[in-house]
């Protein structure tokens, strides 16, 4: 199959999996605070396998193996990972609801000037879904007067508003609309029920 989005490929940095908003310093009396109150928080939105996602009600994939790793460092301390909605993980990690992200996150330069990412341990880029069969969209241009659907907060959001302003506009016509989910298998069930 032809790759409609050559021209709209924007390589995300990195899906990273551990954040802090804290700096260097911070981080390491950070390390001490946990280890004195015997509990880690964790923040995930466990819906991106096979990072993070839920398998008889616990938070499973690649992530929570690599917290279970990290543990093992850190004998006597709890670990406590919530499954949260996306679009307020990073709200919460700057309030310090909790003590660090884990989960599928991808670095852009705005989140790099507020928050420390781990290593990342994966790429992230921008693909464009459609059902199978639509012949309606062949390149990246005739998404324009389409319904768009994305994760409300993420960053491919960003790539697909910049698309609209840099490409199709100046050339005619926008999206008819951007839809926004609250995760991308909301969005991915909305082409399967034809709304978006």
């Amino acid at each position: 199959m032809k790759n409609i989005l050559s021209p709209l490929k924007k390589t995300l940095l990195t899906a990273s999996l551990l954040c802090t908003a804290f700096t260097q310093t911070a981080q390491a009396d950070l390390l001490d605070d946990i280890k004195e109150k015997g509990e880690i928080v964790i923040a995930t939105e466990a819906r991106y396998a096979p990072f993070e996602m839920l398998e008889d009600g616990k938070i499973v994939g690649y992530g929570k193996d690599i917290l279970d790793e990290i543990l093992k460092d850190l004998p006597g301390v709890k670990l406590t990972q919530l499954d949260l909605p996306f679009q307020g993980i990073l709200a919460g990690l700057t309030t310090k609801r909790y003590d660090f992200v884990a989960t599928s996150l991808t670095i852009t330069k705005k989140r790099m000037e507020n928050y420390a990412f781990t290593y990342p341990i994966s790429t992230a880029s921008v693909g464009i879904l459609k059902r199978k069969g639509d012949e309606r969209i062949m390149k990246p241009e005739d998404m324009a007067g389409m319904v768009i659907g994305t994760q409300a907060g993420s960053a491919q959001l960003g790539v697909i508003t910049d698309y609209e302003k840099t490409t199709l506009l100046p050339a005619g016509e926008g999206y008819k609309s951007i839809k926004n989910f609250t995760d991308f298998n909301e969005a991915y069930a909305s082409i399967s029920f034809k709304t978006c």
